[in-house]
């Protein structure tokens, strides 16, 4: 008995010590980086990285973040309509980071030159999803091979021309060498126990968000994104913009652009959070047989992923609880 208990309290350390391991740090060049206007068609041809391009990305397990590094702030050259032009990154920068290979960097200052005219335009980079005029625009997470793509949109009117006459999507992915060890990091909020009716007629979504530490703060600290992918095809792109407010003490709401509606009730204990959305109808729904509809749904600065099987028939696809 002695000896199991030994055996025990061994394995136990070890599994400790496997998750209190320093982890190393990655270099990482952004190899994407894309500056466009997607409701204009405009878009920068950008210059291919140089090895002044690299960044050391320093983490750090228990702030559950990740340090994007630079020697020196070196802008990248681009042209947009013939325009030249130039954007920087500060030396460094840090981003949140989960065990599900999220990341999240708020207020990045990027310095942008644009024929000749500056601007410092802080931008919040995250690998979930961003508002981009009339449209919604995803990132992905960092996988196990270390690879992963940011977005992050500039607003109108806040770059010179000709990149000015709408939203602007930056887009920029890159592979972190060596890979993290993901599992060390906080754990992410799922948005699990999808279930509802998605036609051209109405949207109805519904779901709990389960895991991850938050607070009310968190879910009311900016706008509320909800994309859904089906089939690896955008299907919803939501957007609440003034965010999430209490409309009673374990009640809250965001209202979309589109007429849409989110209600989120706050779990009592460790009961999950309960998501409920409304949207006017969804074009894409539809098609035929069973498909896979991934959901991001970033709420201030919680994101939460979710996938479930759905049933498509006659324009109208369907998950049930």
């Amino acid at each position: 008995m002695r000896s199991v208990a030994i055996a025990c309290l061994t394995l136990g350390a070890r599994l400790a010590l496997a998750h209190d391991i320093p982890v190393s740090p990655s270099t990482c060049t952004f190899d994407t980086f894309e500056l466009t206007e997607p409701d204009t068609g405009v878009s920068a041809n950008v210059s291919p990285p140089t090895s002044a391009d690299a960044m050391r990305i320093v983490y750090t397990v228990a702030t559950a973040t990740a340090q994007f590094q630079q020697v020196a702030s070196t802008p990248r050259a681009f042209t947009v309509g013939g325009t030249p032009g130039t954007i920087a990154f500060p030396v460094a920068f840090g981003a949140t980071l989960t065990a599900a290979g999220d990341l999240r960097a708020d207020g990045v200052a990027l310095g942008v030159m644009i024929g000749g005219v500056a601007a410092t335009v802080p931008v919040t980079l995250t690998t979930a999803v961003v508002a981009v005029g009339d449209s919604v625009a995803g990132g992905l997470p960092m996988g196990t091979d270390g690879r992963f793509v940011l977005v992050g949109s500039i607003p109108r009117g806040t770059l010179a021309p000709p990149m000015n006459a709408s939203t602007t999507l930056l887009r920029l992915g890159c592979h972190a060498d060596p890979p993290p060890d993901l599992d060390q990091f906080a754990a992410a909020t799922s948005l699990s126990a999808l279930a509802g009716v998605l036609s051209p007629s109405k949207g109805k979504l519904r779901g709990k968000l389960n895991g991850g530490t938050f607070a009310i703060a968190d879910l009311t600290a900016g706008p509320v994104i909800l994309q859904l992918l089906a089939g690896g095809a955008p299907i919803v792109g939501a957007e609440f913009p003034a965010g999430l407010r209490a409309q009673s003490a374990r009640v809250l709401i965001a209202d979309g652009t589109n007429g849409g509606r989110m209600t989120v009730r706050l779990g009592r204990g460790r009961q999950p959070a309960r998501v409920a959305v409304d949207l006017p109808g969804v074009t894409g729904a539809g098609g035929s047989g069973r498909v896979e509809v991934q959901a991001t749904l970033v709420a201030g600065t919680v994101t939460a992923r979710g996938v479930r099987q759905l049933t498509a028939r006659r324009r109208t696809s369907r998950a049930a609880s």
